[in-house]
């Protein structure tokens, strides 16, 4: 029951974190190609967790067992993690932010649920179905009635909705390798892997930046450190305590972040229909939370 709290806690604390990356990242110079702004993200990260694996002593946890089945899974996720974020730019990029952030985080619940039906042969309970379609609606109509316009790019949203896959399939992923690596070591290892896979895309698509200011690597040192190293640390601890399902849903809580901090800093009128969607999300993840804690029991 505790472990369970915890877990919910720590899932919860990552998605609020990840709710400060849009407002974050707008100060970038717009010279700098979005894609390398996932670099840049992806190498502060991977130090981060360098450092604390080697200060830790974790790192020797992979080298003195043998590993071997699990580095396929290791690949993937690292794999899943890329993609997932140069998607979501380019989804965002064609079809817009509103359109864009509603399709990928809300989808992402929905994938979740069902990769654990085909995977696992484990279809998650019918409150939790409730709870995470209730939160999921509330995410759409919070961020599309607060936008000021959107439109729809069927590639784009194609591209939103593979990111949303990515992230329910990284996290799946995750929890099964907490299952034999300590939460850091995971962390270290995928993310690790995945800038070696952004880097060489994102030079393939716009080239080296031919200037980043000292604000630019401030934003990206944050982005690294914060909404990516302790987030996802946190993230990965939470899936040795809560489903991988609860714990993806838990995620929707990142556009509630991006809805209050728009209101609070970038003073955004209040619509009254994003104020139901927030409660939709609100009832959706209580459903959600006590049906992990139900099944915990």
């Amino acid at each position: 029951m505790l472990k369970g709290t915890l877990g919910i806690i720590f899932a919860s604390l990552a998605a609020i974190s990840w709710g400060t990356i849009g407002l974050i990242q707008g100060f970038v110079q717009s010279s700098i190609d979005a894609t390398w702004i996932v670099v840049f993200r992806l190498l502060f990260a991977s130090i981060f967790f360098i450092v604390c694996s080697v200060g830790t002593h974790e790192y020797k946890e992979f080298s003195h067992r043998s590993h071997g089945a699990i580095i396929p899974l290791i690949l993937l996720a690292a794999l899943c993690i890329a993609i997932n974020n140069i998607c979501f730019i380019y989804g965002v990029r064609t079809t817009g932010i509103a359109m864009g952030s509603a399709s990928t985080i809300g989808s992402t619940p929905i994938w979740a649920g069902l990769l654990s039906w085909i995977v696992f042969k484990r279809s998650p309970s019918l409150r939790w179905w409730r709870g995470t379609v209730l939160a999921c609606v509330g995410v759409v109509v919070m961020i599309v009635s607060q936008a000021s316009s959107w439109h729809i790019s069927t590639v784009g949203l194609i591209s939103c909705l593979i990111a949303g896959l990515c992230y329910s399939c990284f996290t799946i992923i995750s929890g099964e390798l907490v299952k034999t690596l300590s939460p850091l070591s995971c962390t270290t290892l995928i993310f690790s892997l995945a800038l070696l896979i952004a880097l060489p895309i994102s030079l393939g698509l716009s080239g080296i930046p031919k200037t980043v200011q000292t604000l630019d690597w401030l934003v990206f040192l944050y982005l690294g450190l914060i909404p990516t190293g302790v987030a996802f640390l946190l993230y990965t601890k939470a899936l040795q305590f809560i489903t991988a399902n609860t714990a993806v849903a838990m995620t929707l809580l990142d556009p509630v972040t991006s809805f209050c901090l728009a209101l609070a800093v970038a003073k955004e009128p209040l619509v009254y229909t994003s104020g139901i969607g927030l409660i939709f999300i609100l009832i959706g993840l209580r459903l959600v939370t006590s049906s992990d804690r139900a099944l915990a029991q």
